[in-house]
């Protein structure tokens, strides 16, 4: 078993919480780690443990590799996938259950932050930190050559890796995050392989919600969003749902887009079964959540004391344990599929990464990248 070297965390301090970045308006300390690994639980569960809804195919562990005749090649039923690239990968605990449940892909992280992701992980996963994604992806283009010659060192019988064809770019809990959603929409597009490759789009509805009306009017939940979402759309950095993220989308080239939800319920006041585990991992991500969501936010944009922030969050806090009140929030999945590009068309793609970027130095022209033959399971998804 191999281990990867413990980067150093570059962070301040900041209402006693680390922050690694001041534009980046939440913490990066282990609490901010311990809630991002209870909200991919969170999302999993109400998602029924399907780690992916888009329409690529990848073979599960459970399933035989496929039969060959004498003298024929095996071949799978239909296309398999095997490129899959987590955007914001937080503590890569998505990638590493990715990779996992299925052994033919290559998963590659990227996040911010170098210092998140476990130090012990699968021979198929890779992280790479210090990648802006709504910039310059050349650290990724670097970090993949450094990949494939890896692979090759290791003798690996299929080392090559497409930097601009991946089957799967998945984007979680990046609200918040990001100024430009369709620019980075186009961006991912032109990454996707043609006719196959496929997006998925996660995203919390904070707005708080009931069916039965056990909700009181004007809730300390209700304003601590309404608080929150102002804070953010000053920044620039919008939580909010778009309701035309559809309709953008398709604006940037992709077809079979679609939407769906699924409810993630503030406590477990509904005994028994799935609705109960999603409230349990739900109001537990919140009860250790909301302090780093708020704080920065709401002291540094609107100007409150932290004493208010932290007075609000209590009163969320214990709001949403209450069991009289049946309150939940919306998980949004959106899935698109890049078409197939026109006979005799080229790549809309902008850049061109699939020039050599490795030079003579090797893995030192990758920042902070961390790859290991460890065969240990898990480790999230970053805001």
């Amino acid at each position: 078993m191999s281990k990867a070297p413990e980067p150093p965390r570059r962070v301040f301090m900041e209402h006693g919480r680390e922050y690694g970045y001041y534009d980046y308006l939440f913490p990066c300390d282990q609490l901010e780690e311990d809630k991002l690994d209870i909200f991919h639980h969170a999302i999993l569960e109400a998602q029924q443990n399907k780690l992916y809804k888009a329409p690529v195919y990848f073979r599960h562990r459970s399933e035989p590799l496929p039969s060959s005749k004498d003298g024929e090649a095996k071949t799978f039923p239909r296309r398999a996938g095997r490129q899959v690239l987590d955007l914001g990968t937080g503590t890569g605990l998505w990638a590493m259950s990715m990779a996992e449940e299925y052994p033919d892909s290559l998963v590659f992280g990227v996040d911010f932050y170098d210092f998140l992701q476990p130090r012990e992980i699968l021979k198929t996963t890779y992280f790479c930190g210090h990648v802006n994604i709504e910039q310059n992806w050349e650290p990724l283009y670097h970090f993949v050559d450094w990949a494939i010659q890896k692979r090759r060192t290791e003798g690996n019988p299929k080392p090559e890796i497409d930097k601009t064809n991946w089957d799967l770019i998945y984007v979680r809990m990046m609200n918040g995050s990001i100024k430009d959603w369709p620019a980075l929409y186009r961006k991912i597009y032109n990454h996707l392989t043609p006719g196959f490759g496929c997006v998925e789009l996660v995203e919390i509805d904070w707005t708080p919600r009931s069916d039965d009306d056990t909700l009181p009017r004007n809730s300390n939940f209700e304003k601590w969003v309404g608080l929150l979402h102002k804070a953010m759309d000053r920044a620039g950095r919008s939580l909010r749902i778009n309701p035309n993220t559809k309709n953008l989308l398709r604006e940037a080239g992709f077809v079979d887009v679609e939407e769906s939800t699924v409810k993630l319920y503030h406590n477990p006041w509904n005994r028994g079964g799935h609705t109960e585990q999603v409230g349990r991992w739900f109001n537990l991500g919140l009860t250790h959540g909301l302090q780093g969501l708020s704080l920065s936010p709401l002291t540094r944009i609107l100007n409150m004391r932290e004493s208010e922030v932290n007075e609000l969050v209590g009163k969320v806090r214990h709001e949403t344990c209450l069991l009289k009140h049946h309150g939940y929030c919306n998980l949004h999945i959106w899935t698109a599929r890049r078409p197939a590009e026109p006979t005799g068309s080229t790549s809309h793609a902008t850049s061109n990464p699939t020039s050599s970027h490795t030079g003579n130095n090797g893995p030192s022209n990758i920042p902070n990248a961390t790859a290991s033959s460890s065969s240990s399971g898990a480790g999230k998804k970053s805001q």
